[in-house]
């Protein structure tokens, strides 16, 4: 019976093709933190593709902890997607996907001014209907008088 030795890995920060780094944990930790503040993530799960690919998903609260977003290791590339599957970027770099993710989700206070200005517009013509509409009364009446 032959005995064969296991090589250690030199780097230590090194992982499987099918984990996450030390680094780039550190990084996927780092989006957590901004993405609790922006959609509300709580918790995280690692995750791997049917082809052994690392996957890091953002949790939202519980009882439902419906996914927030995810982060995938293709290749040497990296793939964020929304909670509903639609990708928003893909990076060769995961700290460059972390520093944009934010401003990816952002979400938009207030409405847009085409929106507003229609808000604007309907309420005025709701009000001039409701002021003008008991002069056509009036008018009418007098024009029966006369």
């Amino acid at each position: 019976m032959a005995v064969l030795p296991f090589k250690r890995r030199t780097n230590p920060c090194s992982a499987a093709p099918g984990s996450w780094t030390v680094e780039e944990l550190a990084e996927l930790q780092r989006l957590v933190g901004a993405l609790s503040r922006i959609r509300g993530a709580r918790s995280w799960h690692p995750a791997i593709t049917e082809e052994g690919d690392p996957q890091f998903y953002l949790l939202g609260a519980e009882p439902e902890q419906r996914c927030v977003a995810s982060v995938s290791r293709l290749d040497r590339f990296y793939i964020l997607e929304d909670g509903e599957g639609r990708v928003l970027a893909e990076r060769a770099s995961l700290a460059d996907l972390v520093n944009e993710a934010g401003s990816l989700f952002r979400v938009r206070r207030g409405l847009p001014f085409t929106a507003r200005l229609a808000l604007v517009v309907c309420a005025a013509r709701s009000l001039l209907n409701d002021k003008l509409a008991p002069l056509e009364e009036s008018f009418e009446l007098l024009a029966i008088f006369v």
